[in-house]
C-alpha cells in the first residue's frame, strides 16, 4: 500500500494536538514493525478477503471466514485458526449486512482529503440512502478505541466524501448523516458507532482538520504532551513529554531530589490533596514518558551500547511440558498412589508435579520439561543474571523474539 502519510489518519491525534510531533518525528529513525501490529495487518487482510468473498462470490460470512482458515501471513508468523476467524466474523458480517442495502461499497480504499498531504486507506465505506458509513476494523486487544469523535475516522469520512463527490456525484448529492463506526472484536469495551451530520462533519474540516494540517507546517510549531504520546516515534527524546513528567513531579513531590534513585520516595501519605490531584492528572504522560526511557535504552542496549549501571540479560523462561499427553502418562505412574496427574482442570505443571514427587522420582521428569527462550530484558547490574554479549543479543533479535518486558 506504500509509504503512510506523514498526517496520516491513524495518528491524527497526535498532529492535531502536538503539531510540532511531525518535524520532530522526522528526526528518529523509523520504527520497525511490532509483532502486534504485523498481527492486525494480516487480519486486515484477512478481513478484507473475506468481505470480498461475500460481496463478489455471494458466500455467507461464516462460510468466507471458515475458508480461509490455515491461511499463513506472507511472513509465516501467523496462520488463520478458529479464534481469529471467530473475532472477525462479527465485523465481516456487520459489513455484510450494508453490502445487501448498499448503494456503493468500497473495501481497503484508499481516500484523500488533502491531495499529498492527508490520506489514507479506510477499511469499509458505503452509502446506505442518505447515509455514509464508514467502518474501520481494530484487531488489538489492549487499548480500547472510541468511534465518538475520532479523528482517524472523521478523515476517512471526509476522504469517503471527497470521493464520492468526484466519482459518484448523484450519489454523494444525497448524502446528509455519516456514521462512524468501530469493530474491536478483541477488546469488550473498545468499539461501537458514532453519528452525526454530512454539515457537521464538513464544518470539522473547516474548524479543526484545516487549522491543525496548518499548524504543522509552521517551522516554529509547538508541542505539546498528553495521552496522544503513547505512539509517536520520538516519544524518547521529546523536550515536552520530558518537561510534562518532570512538571508533574515537581508538583507532586516538593523535594524533586528525593526522586533520584539512592534516596528514599517520599511518602505518598504525606501528600496534599493538590498534589495528588496534579500527580493523578499526569500519570498518562509520565508513564509514557518512562515507557519511552525503557524502550529507547533497551534498543541502544541491544546494538552494543554501554548504559551505565545496566546490562541486557536472558528473560527468565517458565519451563513447560514439551508434550502435555506424554507428561501426563509418566506422571500417571510416578505420581503417588490416589494423586491425579491434573490439577482440575488442567495438567499439572512441572513445579506442581516436583512438589509431589520425592528426588529420584524428580529426575524422570527432565525428558518432558522444556524452558523456552523467552528473549531479553534491560535490568540493573545488580541483577543476578548473567550479561549477555552484543552477539549474542543479535542473535535473539535475528529470531525475532526482540520484545523488551
Amino acid at each position: 500500500m506504500g509509504k503512510h502519510a506523514n498526517l496520516g489518519p491513524s495518528s491524527a491525534s497526535r498532529w492535531l494536538n502536538c503539531p510540532g510531533s511531525v518535524a520532530l518525528c522526522a528526526t528518529v529513525p523509523e520504527e520497525p514493525s511490532s509483532e502486534y501490529a504485523d498481527e492486525g495487518t494480516f487480519a486486515h487482510d484477512i478481513a478484507e478477503r473475506a468481505i470480498r468473498a461475500v460481496r463478489d462470490e455471494g458466500f455467507a460470512t461464516d462460510v468466507a471466514l471458515d475458508n480461509l482458515i490455515g491461511t499463513e501471513s506472507r511472513c509465516g508468523r501467523f496462520q488463520v485458526d478458529p479464534a481469529m476467524a471467530g473475532h472477525l466474523k462479527w465485523y465481516v458480517r456487520r459489513c455484510e449486512e450494508l453490502l445487501a442495502h448498499a448503494d456503493i461499497a468500497l473495501v481497503e480504499s484508499r481516500v484523500e482529503v488533502i491531495p499529498g498531504k492527508v490520506w489514507g486507506t479506510a477499511d469499509f465505506i458505503c452509502v446506505v440512502g442518505d447515509a455514509l458509513m464508514v467502518d474501520d476494523l481494530k484487531y488489538g486487544a489492549g487499548l480500547a478505541v472510541s468511534p465518538i469523535d475520532n479523528p482517524q475516522l472523521k478523515i476517512y469520512g471526509l476522504g469517503a466524501v471527497e470521493r464520492l463527490r468526484t466519482t459518484e456525484p448523484k450519489i454523494y448529492e444525497k448524502l446528509k448523516s455519516v456514521r462512524l463506526g468501530i469493530s474491536q472484536p478483541r477488546c469488550p469495551g473498545g468499539g461501537g458507532d458514532y453519528h452525526l451530520e454530512l454539515a457537521e462533519l464538513l464544518a470539522w474540516k473547516e474548524e479543526v482538520l484545516l487549522p491543525g494540517v496548518a499548524a504543522t507546517e509552521d517551522p516554529e510549531a509547538p508541542l505539546a504532551a498528553g495521552e496522544w504520546c503513547r505512539f509517536c516515534p520520538a516519544r524518547a527524546t521529546c523536550p515536552a513529554l520530558r518537561e510534562k513528567a518532570l512538571e508533574a513531579a515537581q508538583g507532586a513531590f516538593s523535594d524533586v531530589k528525593a526522586l533520584e534513585p539512592a534516596a528514599e520516595p517520599p511518602s505518598v501519605e504525606g501528600l496534599s490533596v493538590d498534589q495528588l490531584g496534579k500527580a493523578l492528572a499526569a500519570i498518562p504522560a509520565v508513564k509514557t514518558w518512562i515507557a519511552a526511557i525503557d524502550e529507547h535504552a533497551y534498543k541502544l542496549a541491544n546494538r552494543g551500547v554501554a548504559i551505565p549501571g545496566f546490562k541486557v540479560v536472558r528473560k527468565r523462561s517458565v519451563r513447560k511440558w514439551r508434550d502435555p499427553e506424554e507428561a501426563a502418562e509418566l506422571l500417571s505412574f510416578i505420581l503417588p498412589e490416589g494423586v491425579s496427574p491434573h490439577h482440575a482442570p488442567k495438567l499439572l505443571s512441572p513445579a506442581q508435579a516436583e512438589k509431589l514427587l520425592d528426588k529420584n522420582a524428580r529426575g524422570l521428569l527432565g525428558v518432558c520439561i522444556t524452558s523456552p527462550d523467552t528473549g531479553t530484558v534491560l535490568v540493573s547490574e545488580s541483577d543476578s543474571r548473567p550479561a549477555i554479549s552484543a552477539g549474542e543479543v543479535f542473535d535473539v533479535l535475528e529470531s525475532g523474539d526482540n520484545e523488551n518486558e
